[in-house]
């Protein structure tokens, strides 16, 4: 293509490089501009690709040119790509790349095509045989899934049989599976619980609101009096794992209750006006449950006829 085709017209747009990002997807990205638009003049790449980075880029690259300058003839295209290439995305440790590979899992909320293009993104970061790679695809891809529908899918197929190729699709289908099962749920699961509330029954509802205490407070005092009380040591607690299970109570002498719960002591008669005597004997009764010595002294047997 001519200079004035180039002028009048081109195809695509030059990005602005901003200070930071992947500088190999952007020159990638710009190579393939040169190649739409017929630009194959070493040093016209390097101008569109100077004018269209950042200042601090520029400046960064004038260092790493010292003791030449961008300008200089002898600094082509390809010097400069590779300068800031090697300065941006240094290359990674075989061990490191291996190592982050074989921890890489999928998360929660990851699409299965999210977590493929992760992992060979990843597998390309370490020098292997594509045979090689293809296989640990397929094992990182097993390894980390976590999914329990695809993992018994894939274990079902024999080794030799599963491939990273299959093991993807078979992945994506039962995605989009999950995806349409919730669809079909979730019109038919409100219409089901909407019936279920309809069909409730409202006549106990309201035989319900009869028995129940108007004020908020009182049913809930009245619940919390009926089922969490302990009848042990009046409690808000079961009384089977009540402490005082083996306690005996000073009111009654009965070994399971303290005095602050004795029902004998709840059901205890008021002080008797007069006192029955027993004929024949001049020992009276006990009187609610105490013995008579404990009587004030005006009211002893020696003052009874």
């Amino acid at each position: 293509m001519g200079e004035e085709g180039r002028t009048s017209f081109s195809f695509g747009k030059v990005m602005k490089y901003n200070h930071g990002a992947d500088w190999e997807a952007y020159t990638e990205q710009l190579d393939f501009y040169f190649l739409a638009n017929g630009v194959t003049d070493d040093q016209t790449k390097k101008a569109i690709l100077l004018s269209n980075v950042s200042t601090e880029t520029y400046q960064l690259l004038k260092d790493l040119l010292v003791p030449a300058t961008p300008k200089d003839a002898e600094v082509t295209y390809s010097v400069t790509v590779d300068r800031l290439q090697k300065h941006t995305k240094p290359d990674k440790s075989a061990l490191v790349a291996r190592y982050e590979f074989d921890n890489r899992s999928r998360q929660v909320s990851e699409s299965v095509c999210d977590y493929v293009a992760t992992l060979k993104h990843l597998a390309s970061e370490y020098k292997c045989s594509d045979v090689t790679r293809a296989e640990r695809l397929r094992d990182r891809l097993v390894s980390g899934i976590r999914d329990d529908k695809m993992l018994r899918d894939l274990l079902r197929e024999k080794l030799d049989d599963l491939t990273f190729e299959i093991a993807v699709r078979r992945c994506l289908a039962i995605e989009q599976a999950n995806r349409d099962v919730q669809v079909f749920q979730g019109e038919t699961g409100k219409e089901t619980r909407v019936h279920k509330l309809d069909s409730c029954s409202r006549q106990p509802r309201q035989q319900k609101s009869k028995a129940m205490p108007r004020n908020t407070n009182q049913r809930q005092s009245q619940r919390a009096d009926t089922v969490s009380k302990c009848y042990r040591c009046n409690g808000q607690h079961n009384p089977k794992v009540c402490p005082f299970i083996k306690e005996k109570c000073y009111q009654c002498g009965k070994v399971g209750h303290i005095r602050k719960a004795c029902r004998q002591k709840a059901n205890k008669q008021p002080p008797a006006t007069s006192l029955h005597v027993m004929q024949g004997n001049e020992e009276t009764e006990r009187l609610t449950g105490q013995d008579c010595t404990e009587c004030p002294k005006e009211m002893t047997g020696s003052q009874f006829p």
